[in-house]
């Protein structure tokens, strides 16, 4: 632009560069699932990610940044981030839970009715906890890998499943459990006598079971507390025909079967 004395000149428009740029970008954890509440910051400034796990980083300065990603539970992660003026960047960030835990949660219920079981006691080696009115119970900081979980309640036979728990999520385990009964099985030949060292095998119940077991010196195999339900029971021994016969298990009652003519 040339100047000539005694005049006014007009100077042309400045454009100013923004010396800034923006960055957002997730935070999830290991199963994929966003992390609300998780602080995401570089040397300027932070931010903090929305219930849906994102978060924006605005007047970054241009240049490579390191990002810093952190939340309650979980390992900090850092990251570089390329920042050009004027333009936003993205940056993702997937956190690893510090105690290597997940949750388990499910819903407990009769075996043989469906109905659900409030107040029944839902524990692993690491704790213990009670289902609700709706037999929902919930356990938290369950290490993750294969867990027994066992669910009891005054009653009912207590029964033991195993979970796959993974770290920082949710693994669903439904549990049915059932009331109790015994079953006491004699054997008699056609002689009224009865039979000793017959096999005897019992299939079946609301909660699938097998027992076997051998008769005694009075013919007679019985069992301990076994789910209720239908039972199938077969009856062996060399030299003799095998018998098959079905009887119902009902709660807290011995239900008595005869095999005869054995």
């Amino acid at each position: 632009m040339t100047a000539t004395a005694g005049t006014t000149v007009t100077a042309p428009p400045l454009t100013l560069l923004s010396a800034t740029g923006a960055i957002t970008g997730t935070v999830k954890n290991s199963a994929g699932t966003p992390i609300a509440g998780a602080s995401v910051s570089f040397g300027g400034g932070i931010a903090t990610t929305s219930s849906t796990g994102t978060y924006m980083l605005s007047s970054v300065p241009t240049g490579t940044v390191q990002l810093v990603a952190s939340a309650s539970g979980y390992q900090t992660v850092t990251q570089n981030v390329a920042v050009s003026a004027g333009a936003t960047s993205t940056a993702n960030f997937t956190l690893t839970a510090t105690s290597l835990a997940g949750a388990v949660t499910g819903k407990i219920t009769s075996a043989s009715s469906g109905s659900v079981v409030s107040g029944a006691a839902v524990s692993w080696s690491g704790g213990t906890t009670t289902t609700s009115t709706t037999g929902v119970y919930t356990l938290s900081k369950v290490t993750a890998g294969s867990e027994s979980i066992t669910a009891s309640k005054a009653g009912y036979l207590p029964r033991t499943l195993v979970a796959s728990v993974t770290s920082g999520a949710t693994t669903t385990l439904n549990i049915p459990i059932a009331t109790a009964g015994k079953i006491a099985i004699k054997v008699i030949n056609s002689t009224n006598t009865v039979v000793a060292g017959v096999t005897i095998t019992i299939k079946g119940g609301s909660v699938p079971t097998t027992v076997t077991g051998t008769t005694g010196t009075t013919g007679v195999f019985g069992t301990n507390w076994i789910p209720v339900g239908s039972y199938t029971i077969t009856a062996a021994k060399t030299g003799h025909t095998t018998r098959t016969t079905t009887a119902t298990v009902t709660s807290g009652v011995i239900t008595n079967v005869a095999i005869t003519s054995f």
